[in-house]
């Protein structure tokens, strides 16, 4: 998988956090719609911690309802 640039992670990660909280969908549910097994996975990934792979940003970004533009 490819993945995106250390310092987008710092930034976008972050921001699905906040917009998954305003939503109210919990860690769990979201890794269930885009098919991840670990939420701790997940987690790390808003917290910037670990490279999100564009696959998965894809189907964040889908699952969600929102524009790339919405993180950036």
């Amino acid at each position: 998988m490819k993945r995106r640039n250390a310092k987008i992670d710092k930034i976008v990660g972050p921001k699905f956090k906040e917009i998954r909280k305003e939503a109210n969908i919990s860690l769990k549910e979201l890794a269930q719609k885009v098919g991840v097994v670990s939420t701790s996975t997940l987690s790390r990934w808003e917290r910037g911690e670990e490279g999100l792979p564009v696959e998965i940003f894809e189907k964040l970004l889908t699952s969600m309802n929102i524009s790339y533009y919405q993180i950036s």
